[in-house]
């Protein structure tokens, strides 16, 4: 009875600690939104801080699965499960819209956002290498999601 209570509490502990991360990719589309709000005024220190947490929050989560083989294969056993074609358009910042950013970013030749601001692409390219083939055939499923993620070279045709 002992060892079926131990077991029973290391099953929930090491279940809700990636069901974390879950948690944490839904954040990104408040952090996105308020990305959103940032695209036409002027990068104040206010909406630089804006652009720092959603992007450190993204490539907090590709680290977190990237050095992580545990939460990898967590996510490949879930990943059907929490997936919904919402999810690319809610966390991930278009083209178009990071372009916008990258534009504000650099003045008089000077780069002024975060590092991770500029390694966007970098970053989501990291994520689609973690996807196994049919993962990403999911993502490919919605054009919208498809056809962003290519233009920001995150995936390949």
């Amino acid at each position: 009875m002992k060892m079926l209570i131990i077991t029973l509490i290391t099953l929930t502990f090491s279940s809700c600690r990636y069901g974390v991360t879950y948690s944490e990719l839904s954040e990104l589309k408040a952090k996105k939104e308020k990305v959103e709000t940032t695209l036409n005024s002027d990068l104040n220190i206010e909406n630089q801080k804006k652009l720092r947490d959603y992007f450190k929050g993204v490539k907090e989560l590709v680290y977190d699965l990237s050095s992580n083989s545990s939460m990898q294969s967590y996510m490949h056993r879930k990943f059907f499960r929490y997936f919904s074609q919402e999810m690319c358009t809610d966390s991930v910042l278009s083209k178009k819209q990071y372009d916008v950013i990258m534009s504000k970013c650099t003045v008089s030749g000077f780069y002024i956002c975060s590092e991770e601001v500029r390694s966007y692409s970098d970053i989501l390219k990291t994520a689609a290498s973690y996807l196994t083939g049919s993962e990403l055939s999911a993502l490919k499923e919605d054009e919208n999601c498809k056809k962003n993620l290519l233009a920001l070279g995150a995936i390949d045709e």
